[in-house]
C-alpha cells in the first residue's frame, strides 16, 4: 500500500483533500497528486526520484508535513 500525505480520512461523499501519494507498482514508483479535487499520477523508474517529486509537490501545494507532523521528504541517502 502506498503511503498518504495529506489531512484525515474521508467518506466518500466529502470532497477529497490535496494530498500526495507515492505507491510501488511493478517495479516503479508512482505519484499520485490530489489538488482541488483533481488526480494527477507520474510514474517513476527510481523511488528516489519519485520521493524527489512528491516533495516538490507537497511544498507546491503547502503541506509541509505529514498528518502525524513528521516531514515527508526525499529519502536521505545513508553514507
Amino acid at each position: 500500500m502506498g503511503e498518504w500525505f495529506a489531512g484525515d480520512e474521508r467518506s466518500m461523499d466529502e470532497p477529497m483533500p490535496d494530498g500526495v501519494l507515492v505507491e510501488e507498482i511493478g517495479g516503479r514508483w508512482a505519484v499520485r497528486v490530489i489538488e482541488q479535487g483533481k488526480v494527477v499520477e507520474k510514474v517513476f523508474e527510481e523511488e528516489e526520484a519519485a520521493r524527489d517529486h512528491a516533495w516538490r509537490e507537497r511544498l507546491r501545494l503547502n503541506l509541509g508535513t505529514r498528518p502525524d507532523g513528521r516531514l515527508s521528504g526525499p529519502r536521505q541517502s545513508k553514507e
